[in-house]
């Protein structure tokens, strides 16, 4: 097995391991899977939780209908049955965003909290998880304040409730009243209410945190507002102003400290007092986004804000402060960032689909694209280092390990399943790792573990590697063998065919009639031996055909265009094969989009060039500006099975013609017509089966695997139309159509030719000589016809692409193009 051999081996295995573990499964070997568990629909003013309510494991659903209807209840779902642990007053209206559960009596079993308005009060409701019964009951209202109306409903919203130990901690927003606009803090045990300072900062997000024994109450998000100030007052100067000065000496008096035309940066104590005077920015329409990160031991808080530049007040900035409310770092931003999350490790800015992700000393480690909307940091994995949560197109994206490895799922039920507020709770269920996905219109409960197949990956791409190369030496040394029986047959049959002969040699002189006998039997003889040899050949012709001529030309050619198309070829041969058995067993699934028809046919004759160029085809186009509705890459092959077939059958020196135009307002119609000798009437009807292959010309005819053209009508039927091939007057016509309208009247024509001379009247003069030479000698005189062009100079760039053009003639034994070549 010489050297060639073994490295187009180890080519054809690679190139099969590759095909062989992109049909594996791709989340087979990736680090964590994603897998869902269940999926249940939503339905207006209908809420579903799911809840661990013993943290041991026992997961029980909660279901909230009817929100603020006739009817409104909470129910407890069991398998068994549904209990209605709580129903709403007629005058009780729940303007919470969702149900808290939390452990707040340190009995081991989580307990529901959520705020209501009763009459002309603003109350925190707490449900008990009573074991002895087995559900819950109601304990406590705590009054909070009081609250406006607009239209017969509550003008005040509770976005968030969080608890730590027995801390309840909970934020009310008014509308237009202003007020109430407070965070709230209750003590379970102590049965205290506090409230942070009075204010009109407009909080939609705020975490608790830990930090030296300390527990601080850190506002996420809030926004700036423009009716904090006594308005009924200022009315009443403007009216009593008597001059101009006056007037603008009117100002309205502030109701609040904090809130008015600006946003700001604010944390309060355990005391619910102010941790630091609240960092103001100012701008009618600010907000501020808050998260707080731990460095060297130190807690700070980083903010995206608005700028207090007079001169630009929209750019944004990064705010970095510690829990003193010193400033340490204050930076124009990059970018419009509309996000930030922060964890253990890292800081994390959203900016349309790219997420930048810094180190907690601000250095830039990576940027992720094509994330449609972030959601932060999870523990999913419940291992206490943070996953990072986001969406990509339909794709939720689940990122671990410090963002090595990236675990998506697609989401085919929703076109945008975005999440919803608490859009994300984890929870443990035997032994593994739960989320409940709350979208817009779906609940998704998801697995999310360690693939404990992962370290198989590498084995699997070696065997899959050593598989192929084995198999394919195991075929070639069973066809070596059946070759080298076959020709210790052949020769055994000579060796007792001579001896046969010298026998009836020996008998002519006695008996002529018996050497006449032997002689015709002797022809017959060989006729056989002649019949096994022309079959010899024509295998070796179709593997030199199919395999050795393109991958020998890959070898030996540098790496330019023409390698790319001949590379192409070959991928095309095995393509169709993968293709057409794979989607004989699966549907044919497109990516259909709207293209340019004329691109699509441009590109695929682009593909060709070098072929059309050995045989001196001319290729002529007749075009519609036309938008068709397809996968273009499928129709693509199309065009290229359809050219590539259209060559080969072409003779030297004719033409293929592709024309293109509308059948009716909704279809387009193209055809390919190549001119040599017709497919037998008989055969028309099987052209586009398996494995089919017509006769055209002598035994030495160009044989492929037979699949394109099965392949052609399976993409065009998948497109919902047919492919005709159909003889014509000197040649064989292909048409299809495809779905798709004429934009434009005009046609464009174009003609590719590649036997035109290129030499000018200075250039022939030149070669005059070596013309005269070669008009002497036949195109078969290959050797003499090379040493010629070899004393011809590369002096100009035509007389290089002359030498090609009669090189190229002459490999192709085209006769035709040789003599208008040198007859100049």
């Amino acid at each position: 097995m010489n050297k060639i051999t073994i490295i187009l081996f180890v080519f054809i295995a690679l190139v099969f391991s590759i095909i062989s573990t992109r049909i594996a499964p791709p989340k087979f070997f990736n680090a964590y899977t994603l897998e869902l568990d269940s999926v249940w629909q939503k339905n207006d003013g209908y809420q579903d939780y799911i809840i661990d309510i013993d943290n041991n494991e026992n997961i029980v659903s909660f279901h909230h209908e009817k929100i603020n209807n006739i009817g409104n209840s909470i129910v407890f779902k069991t398998k068994q049955n549904l209990t209605v642990i709580y129903i709403f007053q007629n005058n009780e209206f729940f303007i919470s965003k969702s149900l808290h559960f939390a452990d707040i009596n340190n009995d081991n079993f989580k307990d529901i909290m959520y705020v209501s308005c009763i009459g002309d009060s603003i109350y925190l409701n707490i449900l008990e998880y009573i074991p002895t019964i087995g559900q819950h009951t109601l304990t406590e209202r705590v009054p909070v304040s009081g609250y406006s109306k607009a239209h017969n409903f509550p003008e005040v919203e509770n976005f968030n409730i969080k608890t730590l130990g027995s801390n309840i901690y909970f934020d009310i927003n008014a509308g237009y009243s202003v007020f109430p606009r407070n965070i709230y803090k209750y003590n379970y045990n102590d049965k205290i209410l506090l409230k942070s300072p009075r204010n009109s900062m407009v909080c939609f997000s705020f975490e608790n945190i830990t930090y030296q024994n300390n527990t601080y109450t850190l506002v996420n998000n809030t926004m700036a507002t423009s009716n904090t100030r006594d308005i009924d007052d200022y009315a009443e100067k403007l009216r009593d102003a008597k001059s101009k000065e006056d007037t603008l000496k009117t100002t309205p008096k502030p109701l609040f400290q904090y809130g008015d035309f600006a946003s700001y940066i604010v944390a309060y104590t355990e005391k619910m007092n102010y941790a630091f005077p609240p960092i103001e920015f100012k701008g009618a329409t600010n907000y501020t986004i808050s998260k707080h990160f731990v460095r060297n031991d130190s807690l700070f808080i980083v903010a995206i804000t608005n700028t207090q530049n007079k001169e630009n007040e929209k750019e944004k900035l990064m705010t970095i402060c510690d829990v003193q409310g010193n400033i340490t770092k204050q930076i124009p931003l990059p970018y419009n960032f509309a996000y930030i999350f922060t964890s253990n490790d890292y800081i994390a800015f959203g900016y349309k689909e790219f997420l930048y992700l810094y180190s907690l000393n601000l250095d830039l480690i990576k940027i992720i694209s094509g994330l449609s909307s972030p959601r932060g940091f999870f523990d999913l994995n419940n291992n206490s280092k943070d996953d990072f949560f986001a969406y990509e197109k339909n794709n939720l994206v689940i990122y671990s390990d410090h963002f090595k490895h990236k675990t998506s799922y697609h989401i085919e039920r929703e076109y945008s399943p975005f999440s919803q507020r608490n859009g994300v709770t984890t929870f443990h269920k035997d032994g593994q790792n739960y989320f409940l996905f709350n979208s817009k219109q779906y609940y998704y409960l998801f697995n999310y573990k360690r693939n404990k197949y992962t370290f198989l990956k590498s084995p699997f791409y070696i065997f899959t590697f050593a598989f192929w190369l084995c198999f394919l030496y195991l075929i070639a040394k069973v066809y070596s063998q059946r070759l080298e029986k076959e020709n210790q047959r052949l020769e055994a049959t000579v060796v007792e065919r001579t001896q046969k002969l010298q026998e009836k040699n020996d008998e002519l002189a006695k008996q002529k009639t018996e050497i006449q006998k032997q002689a015709k039997k002797l022809s017959q003889q060989n006729k056989h031996l002649e019949e096994l040899d022309n079959l010899k050949k024509t295998l070796t012709n179709t593997l030199v055909h199919d395999l050795k001529n393109p991958l020998g030309q890959i070898i030996t050619t540098s790496n330019n265009k023409s390698i790319n198309n001949l590379a192409k070829r070959m991928l095309l041969l095995i393509t169709n094969m993968l293709d057409v058995n794979k989607y004989e067993q699966t549907e044919f699934l497109l990516n259909k989009e709207n293209h340019s028809l004329k691109k699509i046919i441009e590109e695929s004759i682009e593909s060709h060039q070098i072929s059309l160029q050995e045989k001196n085809l001319r290729l002529i186009t007749t075009i519609n500006e036309a938008t068709v509705n397809v996968d273009k890459d499928v129709i693509l092959r199309v065009l290229e099975n359809l050219l590539s077939n259209a060559t080969r059958f072409s003779p030297h020196n004719q033409s293929i013609e592709i024309n293109t135009h509308s059948k009716d307002n909704k279809t387009i119609k193209i055809t390919i017509t190549n001119y040599g000798e017709k497919i037998p009437e008989d055969a028309i009807s099987h052209i586009f089966e398996k494995y089919i292959q017509i006769k055209k010309g002598n035994t030495s005819s160009y044989h492929t695997t037979g699949l394109g053209l099965t392949f052609c009508k399976m993409a065009i039927e998948a497109h919902g139309h047919s492919i005709v091939a159909e003889n014509i007057e000197n040649g064989v016509r292909f048409s299809f159509e495809l779905d798709g309208e004429i934009k434009s009247s005009t046609v464009s024509q174009k003609s590719y030719s590649h036997d035109s001379s290129i030499l000018n009247d200075e250039e022939r003069l030149q070669l005059s000589p070596c013309l005269t030479h070669l008009k002497t000698l036949n195109i078969y005189q290959t050797s003499d016809i090379i040493k010629v062009l070899n004393n011809i100079p590369d002096s100009t760039p035509n007389i290089t692409t002359y030498k090609q053009q009669i090189s190229n003639a002459v490999f192709t034994s085209n006769e035709k193009l040789f003599s208008k070549l040198v007859d100049l």
